[in-house]
């Protein structure tokens, strides 16, 4: 469709976490850097995903409070993408799996997010299903 790669349309230099972090922590780096999403990494790579809403729905709805790890609200391994690869297929793949946001990695190290948001900035959005909410982008 428009050919855009993904590094071409991705947040860069995205947030990163350790999975110990407080989600009250987690939750003012995302106010003050101005971000729906950061992921959780460990020693051996991206072990999570972490948006606002995990936050609310998987901690604060849960009634655990602001000194929960964030490794226990983030969702799990989130589907990645690499920023040679079509912006068109991340689009797929986020419609397929129903999510708005998937990390973008480069040999195993994270480069990035895409968001549905980035994606719709970019126009790479005509085939992005209803169902999916659309997020603004990950900024």
């Amino acid at each position: 469709m428009s050919g855009k790669k993904v590094r071409e349309v991705m947040t860069s230099m995205p947030i990163q976490v350790p999975p110990a972090t407080r989600v009250g922590d987690v939750a003012r780096l995302m106010r003050e850097r101005g971000v729906g999403s950061v992921l959780v990494v460990d020693g051996t790579g991206v072990v999570g995903l972490v948006t606002y809403r995990d936050l609310m729905m998987r901690v604060l709805a849960n009634d655990h409070g602001p000194d929960t790890q964030v490794g226990g609200g983030a969702a799990a391994r989130p589907l990645c993408v690499g920023p040679s690869d079509e912006a068109d297929a991340a689009a797929e793949l986020m419609r397929a799996n129903s999510v708005s946001r998937v990390a973008v990695l480069e040999r195993g190290v994270a480069v990035g997010i895409v968001s549905l948001g980035d994606l719709a900035a970019a126009r790479i959005w005509a085939s992005l299903p209803g169902d999916v909410g659309v997020a603004g982008p990950n900024r």
